[in-house]
């Protein structure tokens, strides 16, 4: 089981991550397999951008091609959790979203342990843990 960081943009999508019905994540990248996990960071709309880890997902379905025309696959869980925590204010993020592209770069597997360790905390502090 991977770990991977994707991004939903409240401006590019045109609605909020709280909005998501389906647990899931549009992506244009290839990597995450059935059985892995999607950190999904949510860019809220405004300036200053407010970033929050929103929800966690273990994939179990992958439609290619996804039903948004702007991207390739759409990745499914049933599994997942609901986290809803600021990002800003920690003192790894600035660092962690210059390293991210500032979530440019779509769906990237999370290789940082502490940021894992970081996201599971959170996971754990919102009743809502994630598998190992």
């Amino acid at each position: 089981m991977a770990h991977y960081v994707g991004y939903h943009s409240a401006d590019r999508m045109g609605y909020s991550a709280d909005e998501i019905t389906d647990i899931g994540l549009y992506t244009n990248k290839a990597g995450a397999a059935e059985g892995d996990v999607i950190w999904v960071v949510a860019g809220d709309e405004g300036q200053p951008k407010a970033y929050r880890l929103a929800y966690w997902f273990v994939v179990d379905t992958i439609d290619t091609p996804a039903d948004n025309q702007q991207f390739g696959r759409t990745l499914y869980g049933t599994e997942h959790g609901v986290i809803n925590r600021r990002l800003n204010d920690e003192s790894w993020f600035a660092a962690f979203l210059r390293r991210m592209g500032n979530f440019g770069r779509g769906l990237t597997r999370l290789e940082e342990s502490e940021i894992l360790i970081a996201f599971r905390r959170f996971a754990i502090e919102a009743d809502h843990p994630a598998p190992e």
